[in-house]
C-alpha cells in the first residue's frame, strides 16, 4: 500500500475513532451522575481506551508522512509502538470486563450488587490498566524482545521480534476469546433453562407470557453474541496471521500485518461505540440530549448575533429548534410577556427526550405575542 494512502486512512480513522468515543464518553459521564449505575463505569472504561488507541495513531501517522525526511531512534519508535500495544491491550481487556460484568449479572442476579461493589469496580479497571501497559512496554523492558538490527525505519517488526506476538497473543487474545465464547454458551444455556421452566410452568392452552428476566437473558446473549463477532471479526486474522509469521521463519508476511490487519484491528475501537454503546437505549437518549444541547447553544448564538436586526424568536416544536427573524414595525414592540432562551434550554434539559410542546421565546428582553406550552 502506498505511504500515502496509508497514512490518509490512518488519519481518517484516527479523528474517528477519538470524535464518536468522546462523544460516547462525555454521554456516558452524564448518565454515570444521573443513575450511578457501576456497569456504565466499565462502557465508559472502553471509551477512553478506545480514545487513546485513537491518539496513539496519530503518533503512527506522524512517521508514516515523515519516513522519507525523519529518522526516529530505535527507543522513540519502542515507545510509539508500546503505546499502540497498550491502547488495543486495554481497549480488548475492557471488552472482557463489559462481558464479564453482563455474564455476572445473569449469573448471579441477586448476588450482583454484593459482588461488583465501587471496590471491585476499581480494582477491575486498575488490573486491566496495569496488565495492559505490562504486556505493550515489555519489549521495552526486556531486550530479548527487541530486534538486534534497526534500518531507521519505525514499524512494528522493526523494532520487535515477531516472537514477541506469541506472547500478546497468548494473553491478550486467546484467553478473552476463549472466555467471551464461554460466556456464549454459559448465557446460551440460561436462557434455554429459563425458556423451558416457561414452558413447563404455562397451563395448556394458554397464550405463551415471556417474564422479564427472559427478555433479559436474550438481551445479554444478543450482547456478547455481537462482542464475540465483531471482536473474532476484527482482531482474529491479525493475530492469527502474526503467530503463523511467528512460527514460519520463512513466512514473509509483514507487509500484509502492518498495512492490512492491523486496520482491520483498529476498526473495532470504531465499532465498540456501537455495539457497546448505542445499543443502549439510555446512552442513546443522553447522545440525542447531547445534541439538543449543542443546537439550543447554536440557537442562542444566533439571536444574541442578530438582535440588532430586530427581536429574532426561537420556536422548539416537538424538541426541533428552528431560528427565524421576527420583523419589527416602526415602533420596535411586540407584547404580552416574557421568556428568555435560557430558561426554555433549562427546561427542555431537564424534560429529557419527552414532547415540550410549542413555545415561543424571544432573546433578551423582548415580548411574545404569542405562547403556547404543553410540557
Amino acid at each position: 500500500m502506498n505511504y500515502k494512502v496509508f497514512g490518509w486512512i490512518l488519519t481518517v480513522s484516527s479523528v474517528l475513532i477519538v470524535t464518536t468515543n468522546l462523544l460516547i464518553a462525555s454521554a456516558l459521564l452524564l448518565l454515570i451522575r444521573r443513575k450511578k449505575n457501576k456497569s456504565w463505569y466499565f462502557v465508559f472504561n472502553l471509551a477512553v481506551a478506545d480514545i487513546l488507541v485513537g491518539f496513539a495513531i496519530i503518533g503512527i501517522v506522524k512517521e508514516v508522512f515523515n519516513s522519507n525526511t525523519l529518522q526516529t531512534q530505535k527507543t522513540t519508535c519502542l515507545i510509539r509502538m508500546a503505546w499502540v500495544t497498550s491502547s488495543s491491550t486495554a481497549s480488548i481487556l475492557a471488552m472482557f470486563l463489559i462481558a464479564f460484568d453482563r455474564y455476572l449479572a445473569i449469573k448471579q442476579p441477586f448476588r450482583y450488587l454484593q459482588i461488583m461493589t465501587a471496590i471491585v469496580v476499581a480494582a477491575c479497571i486498575c488490573g486491566q490498566w496495569l496488565l495492559s501497559f505490562l504486556i505493550g512496554f515489555l519489549p521495552v523492558m526486556v531486550k530479548e524482545l527487541q530486534t538486534s538490527t534497526y534500518n531507521d525505519v519505525c514499524t512494528f517488526f522493526s523494532v520487535v521480534r515477531p516472537k514477541a506476538m506469541i506472547l500478546v497473543f497468548s494473553v491478550g487474545f486467546f484467553p478473552v476469546l476463549c472466555v467471551f465464547i464461554y460466556f456464549y454458551c454459559d448465557i446460551l444455556k440460561i436462557a434455554y433453562s429459563h425458556q423451558r421452566q416457561i414452558r413447563e410452568a404455562q397451563p395448556a392452552g394458554s397464550l405463551p407470557q415471556q417474564p422479564g428476566y427472559f427478555h433479559r437473558d436474550m438481551k445479554a446473549l444478543r450482547t456478547v453474541t455481537i462482542q464475540v463477532g465483531c471482536f473474532t471479526l476484527s482482531w482474529a486474522p491479525f493475530f492469527v496471521v502474526c503467530a503463523i509469521q511467528a512460527c514460519c521463519e520463512t513466512c514473509y508476511l509483514y507487509q500484509v500485518i502492518e498495512n492490512y490487519l492491523w486496520l482491520l484491528g483498529l476498526s473495532n475501537s470504531l465499532l465498540n461505540p456501537l455495539v457497546y454503546a448505542c445499543w443502549q437505549r439510555d446512552v442513546r437518549e443522553q447522545v440525542w440530549l447531547l445534541f439538543i444541547h449543542m443546537k439550543t447553544i447554536v440557537v442562542s448564538a444566533t439571536v444574541w448575533k442578530n438582535r440588532a436586526r430586530g427581536v429574532n424568536i426561537a420556536h422548539v416544536h416537538h424538541n426541533q429548534i428552528e431560528v427565524f427573524a421576527y420583523p419589527l414595525g416602526s415602533e420596535r414592540r411586540v407584547s404580552h410577556c416574557t421568556v428568555l432562551l435560557e430558561q426554555l434550554q433549562v427546561k427542555d434539559l431537564a424534560q429529557g427526550p419527552s414532547r415540550v410542546g410549542s413555545l415561543l421565546a424571544v432573546k433578551g428582553t423582548g415580548n411574545l405575542l404569542d405562547t403556547s406550552t404543553d410540557p
